[in-house]
């Protein structure tokens, strides 16, 4: 019997330590509002075009940046321009602002999409419509016009600047 009402003791004390502790958690989670999220957002983005401007420097490269925060800088203008509903074909490098490349077309092959109507990233959709065949061009992608906050699953990681070096080679 003595074992019994330990034992119901026991029990109580946990489950009264238990509600204490899931009522805490429940304060931390409406601890961050809307305002402190977009504010942490803004510095996000702060940094990540700090590091895009530090690289471009670092490198010597000539390069503009778009109202919408891509960077680009064109080698070669190429003949005629790229619009939605085009199919254009790439010969590509992606790689890491440290340097490490992900994906090239000598590894997987040349890239092939419709421009405006595929699931590849925003920036590079916005970029080959700054360009015309036979162009080639430096783009830098910020993670937002990349692959957000969580990467592609693969090789690239949550929140990374993306350089893709690109040549068009043809656009149907």
């Amino acid at each position: 019997m003595r074992r019994l009402v330990y034992l119901m003791l026991i029990i109580s004390t946990f489950n009264v330590i238990s509600c204490r502790e899931r009522s805490g958690n429940k304060d931390v989670k409406k601890g961050i509002n809307a305002e402190q999220l977009a504010e942490i957002n803004r510095q996000l983005l702060i940094k990540d075009r700090e590091r895009i401007v530090s690289y471009i420097k670092r490198k010597g490269l000539d390069m503009k940046e778009t109202d919408t925060g891509l960077w680009i800088s064109r080698n070669d203008s190429g003949t005629g321009s790229i619009e939605d509903g085009d199919v254009v074909t790439l010969k590509y490098v992606c790689s890491l602002l440290d340097g490490t490349v992900v994906y090239d077309s000598d590894n997987n092959g040349l890239m092939n999409f419709e421009v405006g109507r595929s699931d590849i990233p925003s920036g590079l959709n916005q970029g080959v419509k700054l360009l015309g065949k036979g162009s080639e061009a430096v783009l830098i992608m910020p993670a937002y016009l990349a692959y957000g906050l969580v990467g592609d699953g693969r090789k690239i990681p949550a929140r990374s600047v993306l350089v893709y070096r690109i040549k068009v080679l043809s656009v149907e």
